[in-house]
């Protein structure tokens, strides 16, 4: 059984005989700006809230608006909206320029909660504030080179990852972003593989190397970004004489991660088994997938 938020058509059923015919009213006569009926309701609306004069508008969103307009609201000012509203209700701020406080609502009303309706305080964050130098990266990168061979079934790829100071137990840049710099060496293949994390590549430096995405062979030199959407195959080659270098940015990761929903599938194997003649009986591809997150264990490297 679906019980609706807001029913207006019950509502509508209970009044539709007054409804109806003050509708028609104002048909009849064509007054569908001001007119008669707009002026009763004007003054209805006035007795009952206790107000001196009450103008009727378009909508609510203009209602909002011109209430603020009328209290002087504009830049520089903030204004406390509850969470549990229309978004009129904060955007007519912003509109005028003003800043959106949101307060929380109580439990029992839904409406601002007095008790907290006092500006909050300013955003708190572990994120902390840090320089990464590109002579440490790269002598870093540098020193993973000599250390760490790519090769399929092992070492798949050569990252240097930047783990934010104040975020050091979930290995991330920033709250919503991670970010690593990664070297692949000439002559070398980092085989395929696909991840739930979209990934953008930023060319630093060299020439030769290229990424496959979904077949589709992209050649990288300095400066080119290149797009791999989330759960697309790709690999990395480089054909060239010198190291390539590159950032890879996963702006999806922390969600991923956060959700556990981190996976990863490598390329698959195709394993043929084959008569003593040599004559094919079947094949068979498969696959090692890889789950990454809070509370899930991981293999070899997760992204890339």
């Amino acid at each position: 059984m679906i019980v609706p938020q807001l029913d207006l058509a019950a509502e509508y059923r209970k009044l539709r005989a007054e409804i109806d015919a003050a509708v028609q009213q104002v048909f009849l006569k064509g007054a569908f700006i001001d007119g008669a009926e707009n002026a009763a309701l004007e003054h209805e609306l006035a007795e009952c809230i206790g107000a001196a004069e009450v103008i009727c508008v378009n909508s609510g969103t203009d209602a909002l608006l011109l209430s603020l307009k009328a209290l002087g609201i504009g830049a520089g000012d903030e204004v406390i909206v509850p969470t549990l509203t229309f978004t009129a209700s904060a955007s007519v701020i912003r509109y005028l320029g003003a800043e959106v406080v949101l307060v929380d609502v109580e439990e029992s009303t839904r409406c601002i909660d007095l008790d907290h309706a006092e500006r909050p305080s300013d955003p708190r964050t572990r994120v902390k504030a840090h320089l990464w130098k590109w002579n440490d990266i790269y002598d870093s990168l540098l020193q993973a080179r000599e250390k760490i061979t790519i090769s399929s079934g092992s070492v798949e790829r050569r990252v240097i990852r930047l783990v934010n100071p104040g975020m050091p137990e979930n290995e991330m840049t920033t709250h919503t972003m991670l970010m690593s710099f990664q070297l692949i060496q000439p002559g070398e293949v980092a085989p395929g593989h696909r991840h739930t994390m979209a990934a953008i590549r930023f060319i630093l430096q060299g020439k030769g190397a290229y990424t496959n995405v979904d077949g589709q062979k992209m050649v990288m030199e300095d400066g080119d970004l290149i797009l791999t959407p989330q759960w697309s195959w790709h690999e990395h080659a480089h054909e060239g004489k010198e190291p390539m270098v590159w950032i890879d940015g996963h702006f999806t990761a922390p969600r991923a991660r956060e959700w556990q929903t981190n996976l990863a599938w490598d390329e698959p194997e195709r394993i043929t088994y084959a008569q003593a003649d040599g004559t094919v009986v079947f094949e068979v591809l498969t696959f090692r997938g890889r789950r990454h997150g809070p509370g899930c264990s991981a293999t070899g490297n997760s992204h890339g």
